[in-house]
C-alpha cells in the first residue's frame, strides 16, 4: 500500500521527534510510515541546525552522466574518425591488381585511443 508523500513540515517533525528522544521506530508507527522512511530524513538532517535542513525533494538524476565520455575525449575520437575516413577515400581511388590483399587487423576505436585493455 502507498504511503502519503510527506510535505517538508511533516519530515521537520520526524526529525525534531527523533531528537526528542522518541524512539525512530515509535515515530515510524505512530506516523504510519516505513521504518526506513524516518530514518532516511533523520539521517539527511544529522549535524545539521533545523532550519538549515532542506527537507524538499531532490532530484534523483545524476549531476553528469557517470559514462559520459570528457569532451577532451570526444574531440580526439572525432578528429580520429576524420583521420580514417580520409584515409579510407584515398585508399579508394587507389586500383588494386588482382593478387589477394594482406590481411592485417583493423585497429577498434579503443586500441586507437590508446584505452584497449
Amino acid at each position: 500500500m502507498p504511503h502519503e508523500k510527506l510535505s517538508p513540515a511533516q519530515r521537520r517533525e520526524l526529525v525534531l521527534l527523533a531528537r526528542r528522544g522518541v524512539a525512530l521506530r515509535e515515530i515510524a508507527r505512530q506516523s504510519r510510515l516505513p521504518l526506513s522512511n524516518v530514518q532516511y530524513w533523520v539521517h539527511r538532517a544529522a549535524r545539521q541546525r533545523l532550519d538549515r535542513v532542506d527537507f524538499t525533494d531532490r532530484s534523483r538524476r545524476p549531476d553528469r552522466s557517470p559514462l559520459a565520455l570528457s569532451p577532451k575525449m570526444v574531440k580526439r575520437i572525432l578528429a580520429l574518425r576524420h583521420q580514417l575516413r580520409q584515409h579510407e577515400s584515398l585508399s579508394s581511388h587507389t586500383t588494386y591488381d588482382s593478387s589477394p590483399m594482406p590481411t592485417q587487423p583493423i585497429p577498434s576505436d579503443l586500441n586507437v585511443l590508446g584505452l584497449a585493455p
